[in-house]
Formats: structure tokens, C-alpha cells, sequence
């Protein structure tokens, strides 16, 4: 399995392209679009799907653009759908620089739930905390945690959707999920299980 990291954005947020041959996804597309975009094309990846770990907008800011290009669904928890309504607005406030399209519709991801596409299967866990609707994803050893965890860091719970309590019993779980040795987080360097014992 082939994990590239794509960096966007004045908050060097992590978009994801996870695949296992030329079967794919996409983790969080943020405002590179065009680096996302070079990236399929060069590799020949069949696109089947585009996950939203949570509805911030430097982690969805390309996701509509995805879907269209690649003529694939966008999933993510339903309960950050208020979120990207407002996409632009903290676009705005925080100084992003890419337009960002209105997501339509999603499909629903919810905790337990599992995505199989030839060569990937994806697990779902409702990550609650940093947002009310933010998810983690497990696709073999390796979990995908969007800023639950951010720059090394327990993710913050001061934005839109954050809950202190949420957050903690969220750690506790992840803490506990076995036979994961990685952990991608959406700012800064993938980590090693160790490291993250150490975060939380």
C-alpha cells in the first residue's frame, strides 16, 4: 500500500492519497488541488472515493473538485455538514486562499461502518471532539485521525464543533485500537504508535 502525503495551505494541512495498486482514496483534500490532481494522473489511480475526516475548511477545501474530476462520491459523519456550509466564511478568517465549492451531498460515515474497494478496506470510528462529526479512518496498520491529533499535539477544542470531554473519551479509544503501528495526523509528520502514547 503507497501513502502520499500531499502539504496545503498556509496550515500545512495533510491531504491523503492511499492506494494499493491502481485502486485509491482520497483522505482530506485541502487547497493543492492541482498537486492532487498530477499526482492521479501521473500514477493512472482509479479514484473511488473521497473521505472527509471532519468538516474544517483546509480539510475539505478541494473535495468538490475531487468528486467532480474523478467522478467520485464524497463520505463523512453528517454531524459536520453545518461546517462546510460555512467553509468560506473561515476560509476568510483564518487567511485560506482557495474557493472553496459547496458540498451537496455526502454519504454518511458512521462509527463501525467499513468501506471495501478492490485492495482497500477502511474502517470507521467516530472520533468525536476536535468537531462533533469528525471520524477516524483504519485501513490496515495505519490510522488516519484528521486533527484529532495535530502537529504532535492533542487536536484543539476551541474551534467550531470542539468538546473537551468528546476529545478525551475519543484519545482513550484510539489509544486502545490494536494492531495499529502508524497514525497520520492532519498537521505535521505521520507518528508512530509510541509517540502518540506519549502525546496522549
Amino acid at each position: 500500500m503507497v501513502i502520499k502525503n500531499i502539504i496545503s495551505g498556509k496550515w500545512c494541512q495533510n491531504s491523503y492519497i492511499v492506494h494499493k495498486g491502481m485502486s485509491a482514496v482520497i483522505i482530506d483534500p485541502g487547497e493543492d488541488f492541482d498537486s492532487i490532481l498530477k499526482y492521479v494522473d501521473d500514477s493512472n489511480l482509479y479514484i473511488n472515493a473521497v473521505l472527509l475526516t471532519h468538516g474544517h475548511f483546509d480539510h475539505i477545501a478541494s473535495a468538490t473538485d475531487c468528486s467532480e474530476k474523478f467522478d467520485s462520491k464524497i463520505y463523512m459523519n453528517s454531524g459536520d455538514l453545518g461546517l462546510t456550509r460555512h467553509a468560506n466564511l473561515y476560509r476568510f478568517l483564518f487567511e485560506g486562499k482557495k474557493n472553496i465549492k459547496s458540498i451537496h451531498f455526502v454519504n454518511e460515515l458512521i462509527d463501525g461502518s467499513t468501506l471495501e474497494y478492490e485492495g482497500l478496506t477502511i474502517n470507521v470510528i467516530h472520533s468525536p471532539g476536535h468537531t462533533s462529526g469528525s471520524i477516524s479512518l483504519a485501513i490496515e496498520d495505519n490510522l488516519f485521525v484528521g486533527d484529532l491529533i495535530a502537529n504532535n499535539k492533542i487536536g484543539r477544542y476551541d474551534l467550531p464543533g470542539g468538546d473537551s470531554s468528546q476529545l478525551e473519551k475519543s484519545l482513550s479509544r484510539i489509544k486502545n485500537i490494536k494492531n495499529i503501528k502508524w497514525l497520520y495526523q492532519g498537521h505535521g509528520d505521520v507518528l508512530n504508535f509510541d509517540q502518540l502514547l506519549q502525546i496522549i
